[in-house]
């Protein structure tokens, strides 16, 4: 914006009033031209070595990661052919877990350039103390990660002389092989933090951008008559060299607090997480193979040569299945309830039918005995009177009882 301003103001005022082409036809042009070349090689060979430095450390811990989560998923699978106990594997298996989740800390404590190194650690407490206390001491300081690779070395060693660890010599060394790899990507992402680029040409190329920033308003006024093409080439002509130099200072050391910065913590966390994953039970559960599966090689064959269902559809089919499942029970139950609620109408829609029925049988019952009451010349309260006077009646009239019960 200084520069930009400036070339303005210049150019407004006529501060220069030079004779059009002048410094064209006398040939001073090429000194700029030239000048601008070399600025600009610098400029793009500094990005390129800064962008090559930058995914060299992205690629170092990354590999260094994932060659020490390797190391420990190989150790934790060899102790499950331990024959001493369970009780030993679990021991292993958590101990290998802390160590290397603290060796991956500790690893990016000493790249990372951080106002908050406390890398977080996986049931800390869980280990004594007392033994952790030499990685805070002078002489551990820039070499913590060598002691608890050593650790994990004399670990392995005891484990296999006490036979938790149930497997070959010449097998085990693989896991030695992944470690030192490990090791050496680390110290690789280490050089990036230890030695900056080089601190002359860094600075050489800071000088030459203030001097491009101030001959680039000069040089502009005399190329154009209007001032405000004079602050817009100048602008644009600054913030690209200015750009460049920024960038490749950005890119240089990745391993910090700035936005474009690697992110450490993440990983980290990242890295906890898959380790605490190597604990759980499940993960250990080999898929076992159905008697409905397919084991002859050309109806193998066959079969990949059709575009076959994925891990994501063979789950979406199975969860198809289980809602079908799910729905069909669900409709059964509700047909039930419905049945049931039916069968509770059809009982109620029966009881009142009966209630009727008995209703009017009571009615009619009643009627009866008003009318034999009224046959006999009786009163119809008097009911013990009215039923002996009723079965008399029914001694001496036979033939009309045989007629009513017709």
């Amino acid at each position: 914006m200084p520069a930009t301003v400036a070339s303005f103001l210049i150019k407004y005022y006529d501060v220069l009033n030079p004779q059009s082409n002048d410094l064209m036809q006398s040939g001073n042009g090429t000194v700029y031209s030239g000048f601008t070349f070399v600025l600009g090689f610098i400029l793009v060979f500094r990005t390129s070595q800064s962008y090559s430095r930058y995914w060299t450390a992205a690629t170092a811990v990354h590999t260094m990661r994932s060659e020490w989560f390797d190391a420990c998923g190989s150790l934790i699978a060899f102790s499950q052919m331990c024959k001493t106990g369970v009780d030993d594997i679990s021991t292993f298996s958590n101990k290998m877990v802390r160590l290397f989740g603290l060796l991956h800390a500790m690893a990016l404590e000493e790249i990372a350039s951080l106002a908050d190194e406390n890398f977080p650690l996986i049931d800390v407490d869980g280990l004594d103390r007392e033994d952790l206390r030499i990685l805070t001491t002078e002489a551990a300081q820039g070499r913590k990660v060598e002691i608890i690779i050593q650790w994990i070395k004399v670990l392995v060693l005891q484990s296999l002389e006490s036979e938790v660890l149930n497997v070959p010599a010449p097998i085990l060394t693989r896991v030695f092989q992944e470690m030192g790899s490990g090791l050496v990507h680390y110290h690789e992402a280490l050089q990036i933090v230890i030695w900056p680029f080089p601190f002359p040409y860094a600075q050489m190329s800071a000088v030459l951008v203030g001097v491009y920033m101030v001959v680039t308003p000069l040089v502009i006024n005399l190329w154009t008559e209007q001032a405000w093409y004079c602050a817009v080439a100048t602008c644009v002509s600054i913030v690209c060299m200015k750009g460049m130099d920024l960038i490749s200072g950005e890119l240089e050391n990745p391993f910090g607090d700035d936005p474009n910065d690697l992110p450490c913590f993440q990983m980290h966390h990242t890295m906890n997480k898959d380790l605490v994953l190597l604990l759980n039970p499940t993960t250990w559960t080999i898929p076992r193979l159905l008697p409905t599966a397919i084991t002859d090689y050309k109806v193998l064959e066959s079969e990949n040569l059709h575009h076959r269902n994925s891990l994501q559809q063979f789950y979406s089919e199975l969860d198809s299945i289980s809602l079908e499942k799910t729905w069909r029970s669900g409709w059964q139950v509700a047909c039930r309830f419905l049945g049931s609620c039916r069968g509770m109408t059809n009982a109620l829609r029966f009881k009142s039918k009966l209630d009727m029925q008995n209703e009017w049988a009571k009615q009619s019952f009643h009627k009866s005995k008003m009318r034999s009451a009224h046959m006999l010349g009786m009163d119809y309260c008097d009911t013990e009177k009215l039923g002996q006077a009723w079965r008399k009646w029914r001694q001496r009239h036979p033939r009309r009882r045989l007629v009513h019960r017709q």
